[in-house]
């Protein structure tokens, strides 16, 4: 049988009530959703898109297009007639294969608080991926690298956030 309170203590209970709501939104929850938001950014990943809503699958790399240079990811001295060729280079996911797996590993919470969550990674090449741009080659060549967004503003993760928050709070006021 719940215990009944006395109307006097109404004050108190709404108090003790107001002081968990202001933890859980100034340290617990920033926390939880800047976790979430990482986890999300990295499924990115395993899915070849971004973790959006009606995402679009990243654009196909050259190494995996046969008859494209690249196919294969073969490079060498051609006028020596050198070609490497990896057949594996072909098969392998984006971003994830030979290699590249450090960048979905790197994505981390770097903070949380109130208001503001930064999520990030340290490797140089990250912002180039996300977001696309201009490249060298082996330092040579001038290429372009197409954008495969992996982190950013997601509604379905905002979606998400939005659902966590709302039940955390309900469970503090019931």
């Amino acid at each position: 049988m719940a215990k009944r309170r006395d109307i006097k203590y109404l004050g108190r209970d709404f108090a003790d009530k107001a002081a968990e709501v202001k933890a859980q939104i100034n340290e617990a929850l920033p926390k939880l959703v800047g976790g979430m938001h990482v986890d999300g950014f990295k499924e990115s990943f395993d899915k070849q898109g971004f973790n959006d809503s009606g995402a679009a699958q990243w654009q196909d790399v050259k190494r995996r297009i046969p008859g494209s240079g690249w196919y294969g990811f073969q490079y060498g001295n051609t006028a020596k007639g050198k070609k490497n060729f990896s057949p594996s280079a072909t098969t392998r996911s984006i971003l994830l294969g030979h290699g590249s797996v450090g960048l979905r590993e790197s994505i981390f919470l770097k903070r949380a608080s109130r208001g503001r969550i930064v999520i990030a990674s340290p490797l140089p090449y990250a912002k180039l991926h996300n977001e696309g741009g201009s490249m060298r080659i082996f330092g040579k060549t001038s290429g372009t690298m197409p954008k495969r967004q992996f982190m950013g503003n997601s509604k379905l993760l905002n979606k998400r956030a939005k659902l966590i928050i709302t039940k955390r709070i309900n469970n503090i006021m019931k």
